[in-house]
């Protein structure tokens, strides 16, 4: 048995503590996986940002204000100066989160200050501006451990290499990661994919519409939020198919329903993990046209739920998904190579079931369990 201590920044800028998805989901789902393989698992917040000078805290019901209102709050500094003074009297406190069955223990600690992180065998940070803390801690605290879960801000610098030359072993969750980080100047990168959680995401009676439905994710309020994650693409695509094809149907979810979302489309507006499943299972095609991808969650889950992908080759998802075996793919931004694939499927039912099964059958590869085994192995075999 190990001890393991992670180190996670709770806020919404550093990997959505407070909603599904992100950095936190797939660590959480590591945390739940090593704590069941025999491993002391520990978490850690920090209520302040050293990065971006933000405080973020949270009780069990979700963040804290004085309840005059963001507008005030922000005006006052005194949500600000409250975390800061809370913190400073606390020290330490457990809390949790409400959208995920989470085992270990999660401790809300001022900073990331070494007095705050007890001694270990594995510390494991996902954010990289945390690695300047982690840097001077002492052997006591375990392996250093990097775990990247965006490459978004690796412009080649003197700044990047001389992050990449901590004495860290870094892990990356996909093979596209690993080529940017590689391309920064970053050496010896191992790969730890991405699962998914096959009790969560499943189909047990897959059904064909007559009347084809193409699911899409929505990120951001509007396509300006996430221009890379290209929904404005997938639109465009999904309209050209509709103009042969006037019967489909576009299937939507997200945090919130922006004025560039289609009157037409039916949209979810965030939904339950449960309600999730229910919207991949009973659409025909997941369409995902992003431009600049790590390792997204979405085309895992809609695949473990039988859903046929359509997508882009950007990013982790060539790990995975085999064009014509496993998913159809086209460059990113090529919305008449996305079109013409959705057209492929909506007009050869062998076709869409072909895919959707072979798709499902291989990402049943990728279980958290699976993927929780390598990652034991690279950090308990870390120099």
């Amino acid at each position: 048995m190990s001890r393991i201590n992670i180190l996670l920044f709770g806020g919404k800028r550093g990997g959505g503590m407070d909603k599904p998805g992100g950095a936190a989901r797939a660590i959480f789902e590591y945390a739940n996986n090593l704590l069941q393989r025999g491993h002391e698992v520990n978490i850690f917040i920090s209520v302040y940002n050293q990065h971006s000078r933000q405080f973020e805290y949270y009780d069990d019901h979700g963040k804290i204000g004085w309840g005059l209102g963001k507008y005030w709050e922000k005006r006052l500094g005194l949500t600000r100066r409250f975390r800061r003074f809370w913190a400073s009297i606390t020290g330490k406190r457990e809390i949790a989160v409400d959208w995920f069955d989470l085992k270990p223990k999660i401790h809300l600690i001022p900073d990331f200050s070494e007095k705050y992180i007890p001694d270990g065998d594995v510390i494991i940070a996902v954010h990289w501006w945390i690695l300047l803390w982690i840097n001077q801690y002492s052997k006591s605290k375990g392996k250093k451990i990097w775990f990247i879960r965006t490459v978004f801000f690796l412009p080649p610098s003197k700044k990047t290499q001389e992050i990449l030359d901590f004495p860290f072993k870094k892990i990356v969750a996909s093979s596209f990661m690993k080529e940017e980080v590689g391309r920064c100047g970053g050496k010896d990168v191992s790969v730890v994919l991405n699962g998914v959680n096959l009790k969560q995401f499943y189909n047990k009676n897959k059904i064909f519409n007559k009347e084809k439905r193409v699911c899409m994710v929505c990120f951001g309020a509007n396509f300006a939020d996430a221009s890379f994650k290209g929904v404005e693409d997938g639109i465009k695509a999904f309209e050209i198919a509709q103009r042969k094809h006037p019967e489909i149907k576009l299937v939507m979810f997200g945090i919130k329903r922006g004025k560039e979302i289609p009157k037409y489309c039916e949209f979810h507006q965030d939904p339950s993990q449960d309600k999730i499943r229910e919207i991949y299972s009973f659409c025909d095609i997941f369409l995902f046209p992003t431009r600049k991808e790590a390792s997204a969650n979405p085309p895992r889950e809609a695949m473990a739920c039988k859903c046929a992908v359509v997508g882009t080759t950007a990013g982790g998802i060539t790990d995975y998904a085999v064009s014509g075996e496993t998913a159809l793919l086209s460059a990113p931004g090529d919305i008449q190579s996305l079109a013409n694939n959705l057209i492929r499927l909506i007009e050869d039912e062998e076709l869409l079931k072909k895919i959707s099964l072979a798709g499902y059958e291989k990402i049943r590869e990728f279980s958290w369990e699976n993927q929780t085994k390598k990652l034991e192995e690279i950090i308990l075999n870390a120099y």
